[in-house]
């Protein structure tokens, strides 16, 4: 059982070539430079609505589901508008479909300022991986509070990182780097978007980020399969995990909770390895459940998701705080029994080797 788990596809590295590609005026992640986007609109303060209305509509017809939509509107709502606040006042989004993944890159023209650059070079790109911070909108307020209390956590560390002193190099004319502040802009994008990379310099700032897109073939129906084995109660989900499915996720948690005898605790182990794809909105459902979970101790909750790309993607995000996450249905059954009586959290086991 680990609280971290290799990323599937690392962010792009500072020096690398995502790094190189962004430097140079390309998109990251694997674009050529004379690839044609789906999309290239420019935009300014009054023009906001019809850039949200275009990547979603752009977004869907590249096979993106409506939720997740959803999402990169609102991550490039979030950097239009640093562009219009923070830039000379007007930008331009472009947007790529690629095998696997839709990319946009949202730049804006500079405002150039007697400023240094965040970390203290020129040019100096941040890369992160992370996705899901559960959007209010998408998710509703009850689960969008969730999220949101966990994303925070979560980017605390990062956004302290972030948010490190700038220093100036003298004598050069730079553009204002766009602000890191929790709850908004870099920040919500961060815990959105699946890759971010950002880079600001004399020509003004560039945001490329990207998003996985489902695999090819109709949207498989969710699934939620109840059983039991070695003392614990499994939910195997599979299927999509969005609005819809992670209400149907809370419900059941809630009537598990409820109908447990209390010389009895609950001991919960939620199967992910089935899950094809997810949004916002279902990872708010994750944590609403375990918030469940938390209000009637001892019930406990253990996270099946180690080798999924649900499990790296919580890893990456830094959402494996608010879980206890095992690598496999079996690793999460021994964790229980190996749990002494009394003791709330079962311990973090390693997958054997």
């Amino acid at each position: 059982m680990t609280r971290d788990a290799p990323l599937n596809q690392p962010p792009p590295r500072p020096g690398g070539p995502d790094d190189q590609a962004t430097r140079a005026g390309r998109p990251a992640g694997g674009i050529a430079a004379d690839a044609p986007p789906i999309l290239d609109q420019g935009f300014d303060a009054g023009s906001l609505y019809a850039l949200r209305a275009a990547a979603e509509a752009h977004a869907v017809q590249a096979g993106m589901p409506e939720g997740r939509a959803s999402d990169l509107v609102i991550v490039v709502h979030e950097l239009a508008a640093n562009a219009v606040r923070h830039g000379a006042g007007a930008g331009r989004l472009r947007m790529w479909k690629r095998v696997g993944a839709l990319h946009c890159r949202v730049e804006d023209s500079g405002a150039p300022v007697t400023a240094g650059l965040a970390r203290g070079q020129t040019g100096q790109t941040e890369t992160g991986t992370a996705a899901g911070k559960a959007a209010g909108e998408a998710a509703g307020e009850a689960a969008g509070e969730a999220a949101g209390e966990a994303a925070g956590e979560a980017a605390g560390e990062a956004a302290g990182e972030a948010a490190g002193g700038a220093v100036g190099s003298a004598g050069r004319d730079m553009a204002n780097p766009w602000p890191y502040q929790d709850g908004h802009g870099l920040w919500m994008v961060r815990q959105i978007a699946d890759q971010m990379s950002l880079r600001s310099g004399p020509g003004g700032t560039v945001v490329v980020v990207a998003f996985s897109l489902p695999p090819p073939g109709p949207e498989p129906e969710f699934h939620l399969a109840h059983h039991t084995r070695g003392g614990c109660v499994i939910l195997e989900l599979t299927g999509y995990l969005d609005l819809r499915s992670a209400s149907e996720l809370t419900e059941a948690v809630s009537i598990l909770i409820t109908a447990r005898p209390a010389a009895s605790p609950l001991r919960l182990i939620l199967d992910l390895s089935g899950l094809r794809f997810w949004d916002s909105s279902g990872i708010a459902g994750l944590v609403t459940a375990q918030r469940h979970v938390d209000r009637h101790p001892p019930a406990v909750m253990i996270l099946a998701a180690g080798p999924s790309p649900l499990g790296r993607w919580l890893s990456a995000v830094r959402l494996t705080g608010r879980f206890t996450i095992a690598e496999t249905t079996e690793h999460a059954i021994h964790a229980f029994t190996v749990t002494p009586p009394g003791t709330r959290q079962p311990p973090l086991l390693d997958p054997p080797g």
